[in-house]
């Protein structure tokens, strides 16, 4: 299951929340490629490796812009 991760691409909804946070360090740990919704809050976590989007996912276009290209979605 570890390997499962490995060079997907995730998008964790809430990525400055405790447990967006933890699930990143997690997922980067696994090798996954992420990506991050920001609404209000900064980053948690500053690494290159994240790639932050400022959005509303209350708003259809800015969930259907976010979600391009991503396996797999947590919120």
């Amino acid at each position: 299951m570890i390997n499962y991760f490995q060079s997907k691409n995730i998008l964790v909804a809430g990525g400055a929340g405790f447990i967006g946070a933890n699930l990143i360090n997690r997922l980067l740990s696994l090798g996954a490629n992420i990506t991050a919704t920001l609404n209000s809050k900064p980053p948690v976590i500053i690494d290159d490796r994240i790639t932050y989007i400022h959005c509303d996912l209350r708003l259809s276009e800015d969930c259907l812009e976010v979600c391009k290209n991503i396996d797999l979605v947590f919120m």
